[in-house]
């Protein structure tokens, strides 16, 4: 009696694990992921993205909630974890960012955030065992153009040199390349070629007339790995001393090159093709560009 006592016994607690691993295995649903959110916040849930990110069976979304129209809160939902990841102005280019297939096993989510000024930096974000990794480095303006290739749109103050003040000044935002290795971003960074081997391919020569015909120095060539040429052009004014630069861009395939284009409505070289300011080698700016106050420490 007690032996078959021992083993009903046994046979409960084996069921009883059985429907509690079921349990804890059930994949939440979008609605269930959501819910995890509005328990945490009295904002209301403005835009949700919610798939599989790391291809393990289950969902996992990232909610972005409003409290106002300059406060918003990125928040993260699984079944291991809510956390908010950032509080400030933040909104998502449909077109080029969101969820974000970079591989057939990995999916990131981008967004863009900022203090209310001029500037901006990117959230990047992925998962790992339904946990939330945030990328220390995602830049500015981070656009996905498809698989593990991205842009950045790095700003700076160069559009032109003031002779008198001797300082530079005019913001632009400037196109530089990324691949995505599954954990981070690393950049193509250019390397210097000459005029001569610029001209070397294809249809190189007709784009560089045209610069000088429009009154502008070529400056500073950059090869990317890519298959992307930046040239960098300046224009010295007859008096005061100032200095305006602009700059085209190349797509190389093979031997050939043509222009990459940015504005399809210039009239000219520069006006279809340069982003203002001046190239350099590296864009991708060093340490996490996202200001401290702006991330959550504890969840």
């Amino acid at each position: 009696m007690k032996k078959c006592i021992y083993f009903a016994a046994i046979y409960l607690l084996s069921v009883m694990c059985l429907c509690t691993n079921a349990k804890k295995a059930e994949a939440y649903s979008k609605d269930e992921l959501v819910e995890q959110v509005k328990k945490k916040t009295t904002d209301k849930v403005d835009q949700v993205y919610c798939t599989d990110y790391d291809y393990d069976g289950r969902q996992e979304a990232f909610i972005i909630t409003v409290k106002s129209e300059d406060d918003q809160t990125l928040w993260f939902s699984s079944d291991q974890e809510v956390k908010k990841i950032a509080t400030s102005v933040i909104w998502v280019d449909k077109a080029a960012q969101g969820i974000c297939q970079v591989s057939p096993k990995q999916k990131i989510f981008v967004a863009e955030g900022s203090g209310g000024g001029s500037g901006s930096w990117s959230y990047c974000c992925y998962v790992k065992n339904g946990r939330v990794v945030l990328v220390k480095r995602a830049g500015e303006w981070l656009a996905h153009c498809s698989g593990k290739n991205f842009t950045i749109y790095q700003s700076a103050f160069d559009a032109m040199y003031d002779g008198f003040d001797k300082f530079y000044l005019g913001h632009t935002w400037k196109e530089y390349y990324l691949r995505w290795t599954g954990t981070r971003f690393v950049e193509y960074e250019g390397r210097t070629i000459s005029r001569k081997k610029l001209e070397g391919y294809k249809g190189a020569s007709k784009y560089l007339r045209q610069a000088e015909k429009l009154g502008y120095r070529i400056g500073k060539i950059f090869y990317r790995k890519n298959g992307i040429i930046n040239v960098n052009a300046s224009k010295k004014h007859k008096k005061g001393g100032d200095i305006d630069y602009e700059n085209f861009t190349l797509n190389v395939k093979g031997k050939k090159v043509s222009l990459r284009i940015c504005n399809k409505k210039g009239k000219n070289i520069l006006e279809r093709s340069s982003y203002s300011g001046i190239y350099k080698a590296k864009g991708f700016p060093r340490g996490c560009i996202i200001p401290d106050m702006m991330l959550e420490k504890k969840n």
